[in-house]
């Protein structure tokens, strides 16, 4: 799946220079091989007929949702979550590296 067009313009302003919107996958192995963010959504529970549910988005093992908030119904979704709180994360990083080497 496709990152969606905000994730996609966040991609930008980290600096990745990447012509067109990445999948979900790519991106998550750009992150991990360039700055080692580990995104990652796992599911740990499971409905009435036992099939998962409530997906968690993970950054490096932090969870970065709850499940019991039932946020996340698919594993694409809570991934593009956990990929756009990392690149926000990147971002901050960068924006106060950038401060800092100003002043």
């Amino acid at each position: 799946m496709l990152v969606k067009p905000a994730t996609f313009e966040l991609c930008k302003e980290v600096g990745l220079e990447i012509k067109s919107k990445p999948s979900q996958s790519f991106l998550a192995k750009l992150l991990r091989d360039l700055w080692k963010l580990q995104v990652y959504a796992y599911s740990s529970t499971k409905n009435g007929v036992g099939n998962w549910r409530d997906y968690v988005a993970y950054i490096n093992g932090e969870a970065q949702n709850d499940a019991r908030d039932e946020e996340f119904q698919t594993y694409e979704s809570a991934m593009e979550y956990g990929l756009r709180k990392a690149l926000l994360k990147l971002k901050a990083s960068i924006d106060a590296e950038r401060k800092r080497l100003s002043e």
